[in-house]
Parts: C-alpha cells; sequence; structure tokens
C-alpha cells in the first residue's frame, strides 16, 4: 500500500511515478530521440512526404534508426561517433577514427568548406540491412582538418619574444 494516498498502488513503480505526478496520459511513453526520429519519418513517408536522404548528428546515428531508414529506401549521412566500430571490406573491425587512419594520403580530397578540410569515403560492409533487403553499399564519409603551419605574424611575434 502507498505512504502518499494521492499516489495509488498502480503507479508505484519507478517508471510510472513521474509520469503519474507530471500528470501525463498513460498512452505516453518514453522514447529515445532516434525513436522519435524514426517515427516522424515513417509517419512523414506514409503520408507521401518523399525525401532522398536523411542527415543528423552523433545522436541519430545509431543501427536502429539506420536501419529503419533504410527499410524506407532512404539514404543517410548521419554523424556517428569516432568510436564507433566498422567492418572493413577485408574484414577488420575497426573504430572510425582507426579507419581514418588507415586512408592513404593521396585518397583524401581537399574541398573548399569554409576554412578548407579534407574528405574521404572508404568503402565498408553494411550493418543496418533490414530484414528481406538486399545489403546494398556502405561508405564512410569521413572529415579532417588539416594541419596548418603556424600564421607569418604568430612566428614573428614568437621570434621577437623568444630569440634563438
Amino acid at each position: 500500500m502507498s505512504t502518499n494516498p494521492s499516489i495509488d498502488d498502480a503507479v508505484m513503480d519507478t517508471t510510472n511515478v513521474a509520469q503519474h505526478l507530471a500528470h501525463i496520459a498513460d498512452e505516453v511513453t518514453f522514447a529515445t530521440e532516434p525513436q522519435l526520429a524514426a517515427a516522424l519519418l515513417e509517419g512523414a513517408h506514409a503520408a507521401g512526404v518523399r525525401a532522398a536522404f536523411v542527415t543528423g548528428d552523433e545522436v541519430y546515428g545509431g543501427r536502429e534508426l539506420r536501419t529503419r531508414i533504410r527499410a524506407l529506401g532512404l539514404g543517410y549521412v548521419p554523424a556517428v561517433h569516432s568510436s564507433t566500430t566498422v567492418a572493413t571490406h577485408a574484414g577488420r573491425t575497426v573504430t572510425v577514427k582507426d579507419a581514418a587512419g588507415l586512408i592513404p594520403a593521396n585518397a583524401w580530397m581537399r574541398l573548399r568548406t569554409g576554412s578548407g578540410t579534407d574528405w574521404a569515403m572508404p568503402a565498408v560492409q553494411p550493418d543496418d540491412t533490414p530484414d528481406r533487403h538486399d545489403p546494398g553499399h556502405a561508405a564512410l564519409l569521413i572529415r579532417r582538418q588539416p594541419a596548418r603551419p603556424p600564421s607569418t605574424a604568430a612566428g614573428a611575434q614568437a621570434r621577437r619574444r623568444w630569440p634563438a
């Protein structure tokens, strides 16, 4: 029996107490941001809204959402954390950060994106193929900031301050 008469026994478990105290209807359930995104995309698709691809930050880069996006026939380019693991076509499992380190120097392409960024797109094995779908193709789109020499002004300032 509840020690607080305003909360009956039906809502005493910890998953329902906050919902009850906040006067949230029982039909409303918790969903993560990727689950909410998938529901929105699936609802838009069912309503006839079409898109070529989906983008998102690291919160949306998980396998479950990517699989649901592929099931809708959409392409995607979500950000993933550098510690995310991928399988190379050679069968080696590496982190995205380590995959970037495997890219040969001549495979990076400089594109004019603000301050100048190098890009590479190595192929990886898909890990998000929906049931009864062709595995298709998967790749990482990796960017890196090239190392920059110190500016001439900063170098001159350093030489004045600390002569050799």
